[in-house]
């Protein structure tokens, strides 16, 4: 729909809206207005009429009431005026020229009022066609009566439809001028975004020879020619000046566009393959399942990327490199495909000679990673069994049967109803260390496990506290303080967690037996100097290495530790952040202590 017919329709869509209100709600909102206004009036001039008549009625002169009554006749919005005595007795009406009395059957309008109905309200009410109001007749703070004011409706009702009628017609005026505005408005608008419509159509069937816009408003459709002039000078360039083909087709595979660089590589002009396909240009050394594989992913709104062997116009065979896109509108349907090709044909000639070589290569890697694979497997199970027998000697077969034992009579113990705050207290304790031990033998058994092998999202910081958690009492007896400096947001890494806990164990106990005399302090810190990598520090105050064994504290069988380890816990270490794509590093100052840092992938989100 264009924007004049969106503005003509909004107009009328407002006039139905005014017509609407003016004939439906309109009248009671005026209604109600006049009524309020005749409201003030009429309680204004009772006030006036009931001193008036009270004063009459109080010294039981009627010519006093009679000329108070004819003072209100001549007011052509009341049409009855009746005077009420204390005890509801008509003692008066108003005639058009005359008081009349009640008994008369001259009264200036033949009307039967419910007295019983009428007298006993108070504000204004319809009845009978009309519109009453009731006010007391007082003097000297004494009640004397009565006084009703009526009033016609009709001439209310004609008020109302006069004011609609002309409050429609004003509206209605000033639509119509509006309409004729919005027409010319959008005359206006339609013209500087037809100036940029067909320059965008020109571009889209394949024409980029566009001259920029004159721009001169600085209104939304100016910012519109603005931005298509910074298209012309920025995008089109670079889409010209392409180092790549760059092809782009309908939904049919018809050619809209093609850059010089299409020229080059295959040698036809942008005029003989418009609204040809690139099918033109096929070697026929592709199977048909390869094209229909093609055509099956992007007509699936996937991008495809492949290798491709075309033939030029000349004949000639060439190599390019495709990825096609699709295009899709708003809706999510596909529009246009686009195409960006590369030619490879030098690189494939080579990524060919290379080919046997790296066929070979392969083999060998293959051959070999089986032989070390088979040797690693056994170096990593024997240093985890080194290291669990030096954990679990001190730990009983039936370790676990005392701890429940124990935990079973404390929480019996709890609900004795005599027992008092403190032994309460002391008993939780005892439950809750019960609970420690017993989940401190679990993670025990669990890392006696032969590895499984299977990588997995880890949370870094609870495979540091499990390890932890078991050298705990030991860095407890040897006064070695454990420090955490734990990174906030750490995001998960995808491993192997025995081997995680491996290597974090190895490199704590390395730590331990760094620090000689009286205790000392272990810094166990976390990082990520980038969203793609975590580290995980792990310095100590102990000794130092010397600066010649740097180079060699990561190659089996070296060790400092004399004749206790097998000089196999950091080479596995090593291999083990390897294969799991990080790297460690080790800085030394004797006499001050050591930090190994590990790194490694991010993967996942933040803890």
């Amino acid at each position: 729909m264009s924007i004049r017919a969106k503005l003509i329709l909004f107009f009328t869509a407002i006039l139905f809206l005014i017509a609407a209100f003016n004939f439906i709600y309109y009248p009671k909102i005026v209604k109600e207005n006049a009524i309020s206004s005749l409201n003030a009036k009429v309680k204004n001039m009772a006030e006036m009429l009931a001193l008036g008549v009270g004063i009459g009625l109080g010294g039981n002169d009627f010519t006093a009431v009679n000329e108070t009554l004819n003072f209100a006749r001549d007011d052509r919005d009341f049409s009855y005026i009746a005077v009420f005595d204390a005890q509801n007795k008509e003692l008066a009406k108003v005639a058009r020229d005359q008081m009349v009395p009640s008994s008369s059957p001259n009264g200036f309008l033949a009307i039967e009022l419910d007295l019983k109905d009428i007298l006993n309200r108070q504000g204004p009410f319809e009845y009978s066609g009309r519109l009453f109001f009731v006010a007391p007749i007082l003097y000297q703070d004494v009640g004397h009566g009565k006084l009703v004011l009526g009033l016609s409706l009709e001439n209310l009702h004609a008020a109302i439809t006069k004011n609609r009628i002309a409050t429609f017609a004003v509206c209605f005026a000033i639509l119509i001028l509006g309409a004729i505005s919005a027409v010319i408005f959008s005359n206006g608008l339609a013209k500087r975004l037809n100036k940029i419509i067909g320059a965008i159509d020109a571009i889209a069937d394949g024409n980029l020879k566009q001259e920029p816009l004159a721009i001169r408003s600085t209104d939304e459709i100016g910012h519109l020619g603005r931005v298509f002039n910074k298209f012309l000078s920025r995008t089109l360039p670079a889409i010209e000046q392409s180092p790549v083909s760059i092809v782009i087709t309908d939904k049919e595979g018809k050619i809209e566009y093609v850059n010089p660089r299409f020229t080059k590589y295959t040698g036809y002009e942008f005029d003989e393959v418009l609204g040809k396909t690139p099918g033109i240009l096929k070697s026929g050394k592709h199977p048909p399942e390869f094209y229909k594989n093609l055509w099956d992913t992007i007509l699936s709104g996937r991008r495809w990327q492949g290798e491709m062997l075309n033939k030029n116009k000349s004949g000639g065979l060439y190599w390019e490199f495709s990825t096609i896109s699709p295009v899709k509108n708003r809706d999510g349907m596909i529009t246009h495909f686009i195409g960006v090709k590369e030619d490879i044909s030098e690189r494939k000639r080579a990524e060919e000679e290379l080919k046997l070589y790296r066929e070979r290569l392969e083999r060998l890697v293959e051959e070999r990673t089986a032989e070390l694979k088979k040797v690693y497997e056994r170096f990593v199970h024997s240093e985890k069994l080194s290291a669990l027998g030096k954990l679990t000697g001190a730990i009983a077969h039936e370790f676990n049967n005392p701890i429940y034992g124990l935990r079973n009579i404390m929480d019996q113990t709890r609900e004795n109803p005599l027992l008092t705050e403190e032994q309460k207290y002391l008993l939780n304790l005892g439950v809750k260390e019960c609970d420690r031990m017993a989940d401190l033998v679990r993670k025990l058994r669990g890392f006696y496990k032969p590895s499984t092998g299977t990588a997995e999202r880890l949370d870094v910081h609870q495979v540091l506290d499990d390890v932890v958690l078991l050298l705990q009492k030991q860095l407890q007896t040897r006064k070695i303080k454990l420090k955490k400096d734990y990174a906030p947001n750490l995001p998960r890494i995808v491993a192997v967690e025995d081997q995680m806990k491996q290597v974090f164990l190895n490199l704590l106990q390395n730590a331990e037996e760094s620090i000689s005399g009286e205790g000392g302090t272990i810094t166990v810190a976390t990082e990520t100097p980038d969203r793609d990598t975590v580290k995980i520090s792990i310095e100590d105050t102990g000794e130092g290495i010397p600066p010649e064994n740097m180079k060699l504290v990561f190659d089996p069988f070296f060790s400092t530790k004399a004749i206790k380890g097998t000089g196999l816990g950091l080479s596995i270490c090593y291999g083990i952040i390897k294969a799991h794509g990080g790297d460690i590093e080790i800085a030394s100052d004797m006499g001050r202590g050591t930090v190994f840092t590990v790194a490694l992938p991010a993967r996942g989100v933040a803890q």
